[in-house]
C-alpha cells in the first residue's frame, strides 16, 4: 500500500495563498488522484480527511484568484473609462 501524501497537499494548498496560484492547481489534482488511490484500495486512508481538506483548501484558493482577478480586470477598465471621458 503505497503512503498518503496528505501532508505534501496541505503545505502546496497553504504556498498558493502566499506564493501563487499554480501550487493549489497542483494540490488539486493530487487531491483528486490521492483521493481515487484510496477509494480503489491502493493508498494508505489514514490520511483522507487532511488530503480532503488540502482539496477544499486549493478550491478555494483558486475561487478567490478568480474573483480577484475579475475585480482587477474590472478595476482597471473602470479606471480606463472613466480617464478617457473625463
Amino acid at each position: 500500500m503505497v503512503p498518503h501524501r496528505a501532508v505534501k497537499l496541505l503545505a502546496y494548498s497553504a504556498l498558493s495563498y502566499v506564493v501563487c496560484f499554480g501550487f493549489a492547481v497542483a494540490a488539486l489534482m493530487m487531491a483528486k488522484h490521492d483521493l481515487r488511490e484510496m477509494d480503489a484500495g491502493r493508498m494508505d486512508p489514514t490520511g483522507r480527511n487532511q488530503t480532503e481538506a488540502a482539496r477544499v483548501m486549493a478550491i478555494a484558493n483558486l475561487w478567490l484568484h478568480v474573483v480577484v482577478g475579475v475585480l482587477i480586470v474590472l478595476g482597471t477598465g473602470l479606471i480606463l473609462v472613466y480617464e478617457f471621458y473625463r
